[in-house]
Order: structure tokens, then sequence, then C-alpha cells
């Protein structure tokens, strides 16, 4: 029976270990692609950061586990156990935040870059947002909020949009870009900023949720191998 029990117990944390490492990979993922974007979609950097944390704690106690099954150690059993079964919490918190984060995204998204957008000046002073959303539309190759005609009632000049709209950026390439529309990007950047942060939030939320089984699995497995290393000293 205590092989049954081992069996299952070493497979759960070799299998915790390694979804451990597949989150920590894909948060430092998400950690370095959002960070452009961290002063306003704040929750998708740290959540990433957490994470990578719960991604190195999973990863340690699973391989810690792992070695005390295989070895009969009863008192490091236990206690690795322990440990995991508080990484488990960790995680479960972690989904009820991402849950939360991802059904307020689309919305959440949108007013965010309806406030950055609303900011923009031509100044370059600290409190302006110009070259933080220029940044955006540049990376998202996309122009204004729904569309680049956001820009007409934006900037005084009613024609034109600001330089990173557009698609070769070159010194006064946004004047008068709104009347033919050829040299920049028509799409609205609000829309692309939310699909990309879903895929990120997506991702982050399907192998949390995995490691999330794995580690409930292991720490049970833990508690009752613990229970028959002791049953087998007592025998001895």
């Amino acid at each position: 029976m205590f092989r049954t029990h081992s069996l299952v117990c070493c497979t759960a944390s070799a299998l915790t270990a390694i979804v451990g490492v597949v989150l920590l990979i894909t948060g430092s993922v998400c950690i370095r692609d959002t960070g452009s974007l961290r002063s306003s979609w704040y929750e998708i950097y740290s959540l990433s950061i957490y994470s990578v944390v719960i991604g190195i704690l999973a990863l340690l106690f699973a391989i810690c586990l792992f070695y005390v099954v295989s070895r009969k150690l009863p008192a490091l059993t236990i206690l690795f156990s322990v440990l995991i079964l508080i990484v488990f919490v960790l995680a479960i918190i972690n989904l009820i935040v991402f849950a939360v984060c991802i059904g307020d995204l689309q919305d959440d998204s949108y007013k965010k870059t309806v406030d950055l957008f609303r900011n923009y000046s031509n100044s370059d002073s600290v409190v302006s947002s110009k070259v933080f959303f220029g940044q955006i539309q540049q990376s998202f190759q996309c122009c204004g909020v729904k569309e680049a005609l956001d820009w007409k009632t934006q900037l005084s000049n009613g024609t034109n949009t600001p330089d990173t709209c557009c698609r070769i950026v070159v010194p006064n390439c946004g004047d008068n870009a709104l009347i033919t529309r050829d040299k920049i990007y028509s799409r609205g950047c609000a829309e692309p900023v939310y699909f990309f942060l879903r895929k990120k939030f997506s991702a982050l939320l399907i192998i949390d949720t995995i490691l999330t089984i794995l580690l409930f699995i292991s720490a049970v497995s833990g508690f009752i191998c613990e229970q028959y290393i002791r049953e087998q000293y007592q025998v001895m």
C-alpha cells in the first residue's frame, strides 16, 4: 500500500515541480512583456511577480517532498507537505485575484486607455502621458482609443496626429495625417491592449490552475505517506 501512495506522491511532486518551472518561465516572460505598461496596468505586472514567487516555492518544495518520501523520512515528509499546503493556499489566492481581474479586464483596459488619451498633452512634463501613450501606439501599431479619428478633437489642429501614429516615424509625419490617413495606423489602441493583456492573464490563469490541483494532490498524498512511513517504523 505504501508503494502505491509513495508512487502517487512522487509523481504528483515531479509534475508539480515541472509545472512550477513552467509558471516561473511564463511569469518571467509576462514581467518582461508588461514592464512598459506597469504604471497603468500594475495588476498584471504584480500578478506576474506573484506567480513567479509561487512557481519558485512550488518547485523547491516539490523536489524536497519527492526526495524525503523516496527516502522514507517521516518528519521531513510532514514538514514539506505542510509547506506545499501553504503554497497551495497562496495559489488559491492568486487564482481568486486572477478571476476577479480577468472579469473586469475589458472595461478596465478601455477606461485606462481613455484616461491616458485624455491626459495626453504636447508638453514634455513629467505629468504628461505623451511619452507613455506614444510608446503604446508604436508598440501595438495603433492610433487613438477606438480609431485614429479620435485625435481630431484631442489636438488643437483637427487634422494632426502624434508622430507615434505613423507607420514610419519621422519628424512631423503626423501633420495633416488625418486627411489621407495612409501614413498612420487606423485602428485604436484599446482593443489590441486588451487582447494583449487577456492573453497574458489567460496563460498565467491556466498554468496556475493546473499547479494548484497538483499542489493539493502532492500535499494530501504527502500526509498519507507520512502515516504509512511511521507505521513501518513502529513495526520495525
